[in-house]
């Protein structure tokens, strides 16, 4: 402390006296500014030393917990209390768990407990001499029986009657009336298609029926048959002039009916009326 208050000869004072700094053996003069010269303070430099700001960087705060601390405050402990939440959770639970035992038991108890039925009274007869009690039961077995017989009776019937339905000659197959109906429908398919046939038909030309047509395929094919049988005949070596036309004839004829054949071969051969 006597070393701080004592007064410090300022290196800018020494300038200012036109002073010179000795190193070594040689000096050297040193140039004295013309700007006027700022005094040394020691107190200025101490100013930016704090101790506030040295202990920040020595001593620094780790976290809101520590901060509380250096202010005396005691930090909340957070995992204690959770533990001591989880475990009054479990006692809870624990607690309930068994007052739902205790109750289902008590519903088992009370179900397991047998019943006592107390007699009943029987009714006095209005009528001297007479058991109503003994009179209802019989007539409600009585009606009792005669119901089952109703029912038993309905039920042979109904079995019967299936069993006629089963044994029928038409049972499997078609109605009649479904039967004519078809054909109806199919004739009636048949004279629209027809007509709508004939509509196309060039004027002076008809449409050869299906048993005709099936006539002149037969003709055509026994004609086939007999030219073939006759060129089968002749000579395999044709020489004669004669042999020769007959033989074309032949061929041309059995050419003209293969193109009859397949003109007759049609579904619809139109011919002049």
């Amino acid at each position: 402390m006597e070393a701080r208050d004592a007064p410090v000869e300022s290196i800018y004072h020494l300038v200012d006296q036109g002073s010179k700094l000795s190193i070594g053996s040689r000096t050297q003069p040193i140039p004295v500014s013309s700007r006027p010269v700022r005094p040394f303070v020691p107190g200025h430099l101490s100013s930016h030393q704090n101790s506030s700001q040295l202990q920040s960087i020595f001593n620094p705060v780790l976290g809101y917990r520590d901060s509380q601390r250096r202010q005396g405050l005691t930090p909340t402990d957070h995992a204690r209390l959770n533990r001591q939440a989880i475990k009054q959770m479990s006692l809870r639970n624990k607690e309930t768990k068994q007052s739902n035992q205790q109750q289902e038991a008590h519903k088992i108890r009370a179900i397991s407990r047998p019943v006592v039925k107390t007699p009943v009274a029987s009714r006095p007869s209005t009528s001297a001499g007479r058991d109503f009690v003994t009179e209802n039961i019989i007539d409600s077995t009585e009606k009792q029986a005669a119901s089952a017989a109703v029912r038993r009776k309905r039920e042979e019937e109904a079995r019967q009657q299936r069993q006629r339905w089963l044994t029928k000659e038409e049972y499997g197959k078609v109605p009649r009336y479904l039967q004519n109906i078809k054909v109806g429908l199919a004739r009636q398919h048949a004279e629209k298609q027809a007509a709508k046939e004939a509509a196309l038909v060039p004027p002076g030309m008809r449409i050869m029926p299906e048993e005709e047509r099936l006539e002149m395929l037969g003709i055509l094919d026994e004609s086939r048959q007999d030219i073939e049988a006759k060129l089968q005949a002749m000579p395999f070596l044709v020489e004669t002039p004669s042999q020769k036309a007959h033989k074309t004839s032949l061929e041309r004829r059995l050419q003209e009916i293969e193109e009859a054949n397949k003109v007759f071969s049609r579904t619809k051969v139109l011919v002049e009326t």
